[in-house]
């Protein structure tokens, strides 16, 4: 979780904040997204464009040199020292840079234009992805991808079936409200995304 440059004491309130606005990256400790933003937005924010246009973005990684205890997808890094860094765009990687794997920081740039509103995100398979920055154009909501949100479905659908019998009693149907209000607001992301996305 990024907490500022200016933090002197690491405040739990503070850290549980910054991670519900999604200002934070995951790794597997060896890789780190120092900085992350788009047009000077970190994640977790908001960029709003009138209509489609260019945006930049910009990040401070590091790689760690070695990883004695590797990483949970079987312990395999890519051979070498040095590691490619992506650029994704509504869950596709649309742009990459090499970075040194050599426990230094390094800043990477690139520079995208953007259609429509999309989230826009940095990482490294399997090493760390960031939290993404929503790029608005035209006030426009986000519709990435038709599939993406039917899957959403099945496992609210699922999770329904599986939970339902251990929800307290008096606490089914006020669950079952909320199951049914996110089953339909997936189905309005799938309507409104575009056709075979």
């Amino acid at each position: 979780v990024q907490l500022g440059k200016d933090i002197k004491k690491i405040e739990f309130k503070d850290w549980a904040e910054g991670l519900a606005k999604g200002r934070s990256y995951v790794s597997d400790g060896y890789a780190h997204a120092l900085e992350f933003t788009v047009e000077g937005k970190a994640p977790g924010s908001k960029v709003k464009l009138a209509k489609p246009g260019k945006v930049t973005v910009k990040a401070k990684v590091a790689f760690a040199a070695e990883s004695p205890l590797g990483t949970a997808n079987g312990g395999q890094l890519p051979i070498g020292k040095t590691r490619l860094v992506e650029l994704v765009v509504n869950g596709q990687p649309i742009a990459t840079q090499i970075v040194p794997a050599d426990d230094k920081e390094h800043d990477v740039a690139f520079s995208v234009t953007v259609e429509k509103s999309a989230w826009i995100a940095l990482r490294h398979f399997p090493q760390m992805h960031t939290n993404p920055v929503d790029v608005i154009v035209n006030n426009e909501p986000i519709r990435a991808s038709r599939q993406s949100a039917l899957w959403c479905i099945g496992t609210i659908e699922q999770l329904w079936r599986v939970r339902n019998g251990v929800i307290a009693v008096e606490e089914r149907a006020e669950a079952e409200r909320v199951f049914q209000w996110a089953i339909q607001r997936y189905r309005k992301i799938a309507e409104e995304a575009p056709p075979g996305s």
